[in-house]
């Protein structure tokens, strides 16, 4: 069974995927894939240097360069995730396809229409002052900042009726953690019912 994590910035999905690891479960991440896999693609630095002119030095995408150039332009944003979503879906889709059951963080899942690639897509929301108190603190960014951010998302009604789960994260580690052991009892109780057992 392929589960999908997704959710707003500053909602507490990598806190999902690491009390999730801990608990022995297989997990991936696409921003890690894009990190790690896509971003040293010779195909995508091409593209990336052929459509955004100055973000690509010595060979190396400047990621902060290229962040700067896309947000708050739709436009750009758009021809962005028409270069890079193909190639993380196909790393995805072969990251998935080694395991019988795994968890993968998809923030973008609803806006990238990639609900097809899995059984059970789970919805980490939280408050919005909640979030963008967590974004503030770990990443230095300003409420401006996080609402831009939030601009290019679904709205949350769109996110969580699209979900066959969703965690609500806006209390403290020791909550989410009892959360998810909650999310983990409700798929495997679905499993059983849908195996017949």
């Amino acid at each position: 069974m392929y589960i999908a994590i997704y959710g707003k910035i500053g909602s507490g999905k990598s806190s999902v995927m690491e009390l999730l690891r801990k608990k022995g479960k297989r997990t991936c991440s696409c921003d890690e894939i894009y990190k790690n896999v896509v971003v040293n693609s010779p195909d995508y630095i091409e593209a990336i240097d052929k459509n955004f002119p100055g973000v690509v030095k010595d060979g190396e995408i400047d990621l902060s360069a290229l962040a700067q150039t896309v947000y708050g332009d739709k436009v750009k944003l758009a021809k962005l995730d028409s270069i890079a979503h193909p190639q993380i879906r196909a790393c995805l889709r072969r990251i998935l396809d080694g395991f019988s059951e795994a968890y993968a963080e998809v923030p973008l899942l609803v806006e990238s229409n990639w609900q097809d690639m899995f059984d059970k897509c789970v919805y980490v929301k939280a408050d919005d002052k909640v979030r963008t108190e967590r974004v503030k603190e770990r990443d230095g960014k300003t409420e401006e900042q996080v609402a831009l951010v939030d601009s290019h998302r679904a709205n949350d009604a769109l996110l969580e009726l699209n979900a066959d789960y969703i965690i609500d994260n806006s209390g403290t580690l020791a909550d989410l953690a009892v959360a998810v052991d909650e999310m983990l009892a409700f798929f495997k109780e679905e499993d059983k019912k849908n195996s017949g057992k």
